[in-house]
This record gives C-alpha cells, sequence and structure tokens, in this order.
C-alpha cells in the first residue's frame, strides 16, 4: 500500500486559510469537491471530534488531520500547503502549520492509517523535502516533490 496511490492532483491545494478551522474547511471541502466523500459521510463532524479530543499537529510544520468512516472502501488522501502558516493549529513543537496531509478511511482496517502516516512522515521528516514543497506553486508541482520522494530513505 503506497500513500501516492491515494493522492491525485485533484486533492492536492495551496491553502489560503490563516486559522485551524479554515484549514480543515479548505480540505474537507476539497475532498467534497472531488467526490471522494460526500456531506452525508459526516467528515466535518468526524475531524473536528477528533481534532476537540487531541490536535493532530505534529511538529515540523506538519499536521495529519484524519478519521475513519463506516463503509468506506478505498482509502483517501489529501494534501495542503500553507504558504502564511496556521499559528494556531497545536503542534507539539509549537512551530506553525504549513502542511496537511489529510487521511481518511474506512473504520474495517485500522493498520491503513498508520502505514499512511508511517509513508507521509518518512517523507515530511526530510527538511529539503518540506522546503520544496513549500516553494511549489501548483497542485502539479507538490504532486511531482511528493512522488520524486516517495522513494527517498534519506
Amino acid at each position: 500500500m503506497r500513500l501516492l496511490s491515494f493522492i491525485s492532483h485533484e486533492r492536492i491545494k495551496i491553502l489560503q486559510c490563516g486559522t485551524k478551522r479554515e484549514a480543515l474547511m479548505e480540505m474537507i471541502k476539497l475532498l467534497q469537491s472531488t467526490g471522494a466523500v460526500s456531506e452525508e459521510d459526516g467528515l466535518s463532524h468526524l475531524i473536528f471530534q477528533r481534532e476537540a479530543s487531541i490536535s493532530t499537529g505534529l511538529e515540523l510544520g506538519i499536521a495529519v488531520p484524519h478519521t475513519r468512516i463506516e463503509g468506506m472502501a478505498k482509502p483517501v488522501v489529501a494534501v495542503g500547503t500553507a504558504p502564511h502558516g496556521i499559528p494556531d493549529y497545536e503542534t507539539i513543537d509549537g512551530s506553525e502549520v504549513t502542511i496537511l496531509v489529510m487521511i481518511v478511511t474506512g473504520t474495517g482496517n485500522p493498520a491503513v492509517y498508520s502505514t499512511l502516516l508511517a509513508q507521509a512522515v518518512e517523507i515530511l521528516r526530510i527538511d529539503e523535502a518540506r522546503e520544496e514543497l513549500m516553494a511549489a506553486s501548483t497542485p502539479a508541482e507538490i504532486y511531482g516533490i511528493l512522488a520524486a520522494r516517495a522513494g527517498d530513505k534519506s
């Protein structure tokens, strides 16, 4: 199972937000607009419920909002970059979030989320990868960087 097989150009966005709530809504609407999930799936409720229990902000400016939806057969992943940073997104190291990876999986296989998260973090922990993503000006560039870095173990 490879992270990139669940990301498409249509599910990548350069975010125009200033707050955590706005960023999450942009990512949710992105997934809904591409047909990956529908409003009936309750994605926004599930994401905000998860964030209310504990923030999905990691460190190094990375956040991985995620949830599981009953009956979802195939995972979906959306990627967003926030060039101006999101100062109110709580992170482990106190950094402003600049890269979000939203992962939505079905409830039937909890290991899927862990696998996708590990692959995302493996790429995003590399300083140069984060710098390249933040310098990208289009979703196609972001996808290309992720694709090029997917096999990079350094």
